[in-house]
C-alpha cells in the first residue's frame, strides 16, 4: 500500500512546484503562464485524493492496521499541505498578472473543481492526464448524464465545501504565522 502513497505523494507535489516555477520566472509569456495554470489545475486534486485513501483501510490486516494508518494519514496531512500551499501561492501569482476582484470566489471555484477531480480520480478512475486526453468517456459518464451521478455532484458539494472551508481556516493561520 505505501508504494501507491508515495506515488500519490509525488503527484501531490506537482501543483507546488508548478506554483514555485511560475513565482520564481517573472519572465514567462502569458501563453505560459495559462498552460502552467492548467496543468496545475489538473493535478491540484492529487493532493487532496491521499485523504480517499483511509478507505483502503478496511483491507488492512490487524498486525498493520496502526501502521497503515499513521501511513496514509502522515501522507493526505502532506497532501493537504501542499494543497493549502500551492493554492495560495497561485492566487498571489494569479493577482499579481490578472486583476481579479472577487478572489474567494476563484478560489471556492478552484476547491470545487479540485472536490469533482477527487470524485472521478477514485470513483470513476480517471487520471489527471485523461481529462486532456480522452475526455469523451468523462463527459458522457457525468456531464451528460448527471441524473446517473447524483453521488458525483453530492461528493462535489460536500467535498467542495470542506476544501473551501479549509482553505480559509489555513489562509487565516497562515497571515497570523506572518504577522508574528
Amino acid at each position: 500500500m505505501s508504494f501507491f502513497e508515495s506515488r500519490n505523494v509525488f503527484l501531490a507535489s506537482i501543483p507546488y512546484v508548478i506554483t514555485m516555477f511560475l513565482s520564481e520566472k517573472k519572465d514567462l509569456p502569458k501563453t505560459g503562464r495559462v498552460f502552467a495554470f492548467i496543468v496545475w489545475l489538473l493535478f491540484l486534486s492529487n493532493a487532496l485524493y491521499i485523504i480517499t485513501d483511509l478507505y483502503h483501510l478496511q483491507r488492512s490486516t490487524a498486525q498493520l492496521i496502526r501502521l497503515d494508518t499513521l501511513v496514509i494519514i502522515t501522507f493526505a496531512t502532506t497532501g493537504a499541505v501542499l494543497f493549502y500551499c500551492s493554492l495560495n501561492k497561485m492566487m498571489k501569482i494569479i493577482k499579481k498578472h490578472y486583476k481579479i476582484k472577487q478572489e474567494k470566489i476563484v478560489v471556492i471555484l478552484i476547491c470545487f473543481l479540485s472536490a469533482f477531480g477527487i470524485y472521478i480520480g477514485r470513483y470513476l478512475r480517471f487520471n489527471s492526464w485523461e481529462i486532456l486526453s480522452n475526455p469523451k468517456p468523462l463527459i458522457n459518464n457525468v456531464l451528460l448524464q448527471p441524473k446517473a451521478h447524483i453521488k458525483a455532484w453530492l461528493f462535489t458539494i460536500l467535498f467542495g465545501l470542506l476544501l473551501s472551508f479549509g482553505h480559509f481556516i489555513f489562509k487565516r493561520f497562515a497571515l497570523k504565522k506572518t504577522r508574528i
